[in-house]
């Protein structure tokens, strides 16, 4: 079991969806994936200039859309796995 998040008794509690979540909350994939589409994503909120063609500006937005429900999906996740009261 990897170092961060809850202590292992308090894992060994968790109901088995919750223990699936914090197995992928705490995983380096996550973590390495999560770090990468930030990046990517500051990336792509710079692509932005006066007089730029819709089309650009249309993925663009696309992109962001994708992104975004990329960070929700996280955030979900990770809240299920850790619980609010962390």
């Amino acid at each position: 079991m990897p170092q961060s998040g809850l202590p292992a008794e308090q894992v060994a509690e968790l109901g088995p969806l919750r223990r699936g979540l914090h197995r992928v909350a705490v995983s380096k994939w996550l973590e390495y994936t999560t770090a990468a589409l930030i990046i990517a994503n500051t990336i792509v909120m710079c692509i932005n200039w006066y007089g730029m063609p819709h089309s650009v500006e249309r993925a663009t937005n696309y992109i962001n859309y994708a992104l975004t429900v990329y960070f929700l999906i996280e955030l979900v996740v990770k809240l299920t796995a850790f619980g609010f009261k962390r």
